[in-house]
């Protein structure tokens, strides 16, 4: 078979996979705009399919169930979620103020996704959730936590705080997690103050301890 006879046989291939992702792409905005709109209770596939501009049965070659589009909703948010918080050019030098700044345009972002991640929190996509007896899947932020770990090592290294990195990490996230589901319950909350309360909390918590033995 020539070059140019293999060149066509998988041109088609290619084509089918970037218009079934394009599809894809289409439906899970669409389910989140539906999901903001109605709820994840009251949103229909076929609803979504209508929004989408596509069949039924279309979906349905993507997502076996709503849930799975709630969980690839929240894995398509994750890069972002990671560009936010990552250093610019523009941040603070002092690491404390960085840190606040970094975090603070995580925050922003969840805000600006609001009913996503209320609906991600109550189905209990971040892990167990008391109030669903159970977790419905298990989403976990895996590009985010090393991405949260990685400034604490810049934290503890800058000797703005102390501990080990992993650990800290760990009750940052789950100490905010807490903070942002109670107000994400609460539509008169102010998330970015949610927020900003949880970081200067841990930063209060994790700051080394002083010659004199007070924090």
């Amino acid at each position: 078979m020539s070059p140019a006879s293999t060149h066509r046989t998988k041109r088609p291939s290619g084509l089918r996979a970037e218009a079934k992702e394009l599809f894809r792409d289409a439906i899970l905005r669409a389910a989140e705009a539906e999901f903001a709109e109605r709820g994840f209770e009251a949103a229909r596939i076929q609803d979504i399919a209508k929004r989408a501009e596509v069949g039924v049965g279309t979906v349905y070659n993507h997502f076996d169930q709503k849930t799975d589009i709630v969980l690839a909703l929240l894995v398509e948010r994750q890069p972002d979620m990671v560009a936010a918080i990552a250093a610019r050019a523009g941040d603070p030098a002092d690491w404390t103020a960085a840190f606040r700044a970094r975090i603070g345009r995580l925050h922003a972002y969840v805000a600006a996704h609001r009913p996503l991640f209320g609906l991600v929190c109550n189905l209990g996509l971040f892990g167990r959730d008391a109030r669903t007896g159970g977790p419905v899947g298990q989403a976990k932020l895996k590009p985010v936590i090393p991405a949260i770990e990685n400034m604490m090592r810049e934290g503890v290294a800058a000797g703005a705080i102390a501990g080990d990195p992993v650990r800290l990490a760990r009750f940052f996230m789950g100490g905010t997690k807490n903070l942002l589901l109670s107000a994400l319950d609460d539509p008169t909350a102010d998330l970015a103050a949610e927020g900003a309360l949880g970081v200067e909390l841990f930063l209060r918590a994790a700051r080394p301890v002083s010659v004199e033995g007070e924090r």
